[in-house]
């Protein structure tokens, strides 16, 4: 029921007050706002549990396995487009886990060795401070193709531990020594511990056997006279 009254000659009605409808708790949903929601509280769920949390974490092992492969893979693909290495010329391979700031007078050997003609050379570098490029430390130190015609692979990645580190370098290593089957094996004598293991593994005891070369590294400077040496000479170095 309305109720008329009159302000300032005009008449205007009033509607009369009415209780407030209660609106319904829960409010009707269709069956595909329904089936929507269901799923939404599923994913939810889903995401939040431990399971799946654990699952999406990162595992640095997986992410090492990734790294050695994708090492594993360059390496044969930089050995496939050298041409040098498939002449039938004996080969060198020289290692060094330092990093390439400490790492000039080993590069500058293998340099030198590679001009000489005897062999082909490869220099493998497999250290864990990757901060400085190869290609930059080459050009800084004067090293070209022509007064440099080694082959070089960028083995170098800091993995989750050591052991990691070991058997990443394991593996790297095998395969180089597969892909070129060296007469000799060069490296310095302050390399880690670590570096020590897998030469011995992987050269040390290798059948047919290596000759592994160690350098002084107070020596290095005085030892170019060795890049002219026949394979046959240097095999006989101890």
């Amino acid at each position: 029921m309305n109720v008329t009254t009159t302000v300032k000659d005009k008449e205007v009605q009033i509607p009369r007050w009415q209780p407030l409808q209660r609106l319904p708790r829960f409010p009707k949903l269709s069956p595909k706002r329904l089936i929507i929601l269901i799923v939404i509280l599923g994913v939810l769920m889903l995401f939040f549990s431990p399971s799946y949390m654990n699952r999406s974490a990162i595992d640095p092992d997986e992410n090492d396995e990734d790294v050695v492969k994708g090492l594993r893979k360059e390496l044969k693909a930089t050995m496939s487009l050298r041409g040098e290495f498939s002449l039938g010329k004996a080969a060198a391979i020289f290692v060094t886990g330092h990093d390439v700031r400490d790492a000039a007078g080993i590069t500058a050997l293998a340099c030198d060795m590679a001009a000489a003609k005897k062999l082909n050379v490869l220099i493998l570098y497999v250290g864990v401070n990757a901060t400085e490029t190869v290609p930059f430390f080459f050009r800084a130190n004067g090293f070209d193709r022509t007064s440099c015609p080694v082959v070089w692979h960028d083995a170098r990645h800091r993995y989750s531990s050591v052991n990691k580190q070991e058997s990443a370098t394991e593996q790297i290593l095998a395969d180089a020594i597969g892909f070129i089957d060296p007469s000799v094996a060069v490296y310095v004598e302050d390399e880690e511990d670590w570096i020590m293991q897998v030469l011995e593994r992987v050269v040390y005891w290798r059948q047919p056997a290596i000759s592994l070369i160690q350098l002084k590294r107070a020596a290095l400077p005085n030892l170019r006279w060795i890049s002219t040496l026949t394979p046959s000479a240097l095999a006989g170095i101890s």
